[in-house]
């Protein structure tokens, strides 16, 4: 960055997407990861044959629990790629 530059240049070059506590995505992600890793956890480490049996030997658990992560990660990179845009910056 040149020495002459302004801070309002110096600002814009260091802008990073904004992720607002107020967004519905970022809440998504958290009960999305917070609820899929609880799931994954008890599929890999408690799950009985008795569950298995149920499932047609598929653990259920396991699986939906690894599927809710990967849609956090989805929501995730969604929120990370389009940023929520503030009313000052549709002014623009």
């Amino acid at each position: 960055m040149e020495a002459g530059a302004t801070t309002s240049q110096r600002a814009v070059s260091v802008r990073r997407p904004h992720m607002s506590v107020l967004d519905l995505r970022t809440w998504i992600v958290a009960l999305f990861l917070v609820m899929g890793g609880m799931l994954a956890f008890y599929g890999a480490f408690f799950v009985s044959d008795e569950d298995l049996a149920k499932a047609a030997g598929l653990n259920l658990d396991l699986w939906c629990g690894l599927g809710m992560i990967g849609v956090a990660a989805l929501f995730f990179l969604w929120l990370w790629l389009r940023p929520h845009e503030s009313v000052k910056d549709r002014g623009r």
